[in-house]
């Protein structure tokens, strides 16, 4: 017979032996920084860009990390813990908790332009040469924000004032899969253009962009137009 039964378990050492007692050895490697950062991006549903653009590298960086081309530097890997919810230590070494219970009390965001990617009109977020902004984790934990989901916009023109005006700048949730809620503000896409606007809910499946500022009429966007608008990200805090 040629079936192979249990022979004996270690973490990193599968062996097994034939019922002719022929062993067979399938050695695991141990998990190295870029398998555990890799992990633990995957664990917080992150892209690769995202924590590129969180610790001030490009995409590339962040894969080769990850299949051990390369490894971050210090002060990366401060960034990549706060970013993941784990330590240093655990990132290099896998020999403490792998998450943190110590709550952080600033985060970095960093402000973003966005663009519309050459030929097939896709969005792209670019960051800028800003300063990234440190706010404290109340901010976050008020709005029931992850923090690794937020990102900062710069304000143009003035159709939401007094709310907020030309150059300020707001921070959006841009977690996916979120719900719109009925008057608040948000980041979107449509034609081409961006706009910040509250979105009351109306009959019929159109959408109504609604500026705070009373010189701006509301533009309303049709029942067969709804499905190209792109929702960027809530509003849950601005800044002048």
């Amino acid at each position: 017979m040629n079936d192979l039964s249990l022979y004996a378990y270690d973490e990193h050492d599968l062996q097994y032996m034939s019922t002719k007692g022929i062993r067979a050895s399938f050695i695991i490697p141990p998990m190295d920084i870029g398998d555990r950062i890799k992990e633990l991006r995957q664990e917080r549903k992150l892209t690769l860009q995202e924590v590129g653009d969180y610790v001030g590298v490009n995409r590339a960086s962040v894969h080769a990390w990850e299949n051990g081309t390369s490894k971050p530097s210090q002060e990366r890997l401060s960034g990549l813990a706060r970013l993941l919810g784990s330590s240093v230590e655990y990132l290099v070494t896998g020999k403490t908790a792998k998450t943190v219970q110590e709550k952080t009390s600033q985060f970095l965001i960093r402000q973003y332009d966005l663009r519309l990617a050459a030929g097939n009109g896709h969005l792209q977020w670019e960051v800028t040469e800003e300063e990234p902004y440190s706010l404290p984790r109340s901010v976050f934990e008020r709005a029931k924000v992850d923090p690794a989901h937020a990102k900062i916009v710069q304000v143009q023109g003035d159709s939401m004032s007094p709310w907020v005006d030309d150059g300020w700048v707001v921070m959006l949730d841009t977690s996916p899969s979120q719900r719109i809620i009925d008057g608040q503000p948000y980041a979107i896409a449509w034609d081409g253009e961006y706009y910040l606007k509250r979105l009351p809910r109306i009959p019929g499946g159109a959408l109504q962009l609604t500026s705070d500022n009373p010189a701006y009429a509301p533009v309303i966007i049709p029942a067969t137009e709804a499905p190209n608008v792109q929702v960027l990200g809530r509003v849950f805090w601005r800044g002048g």
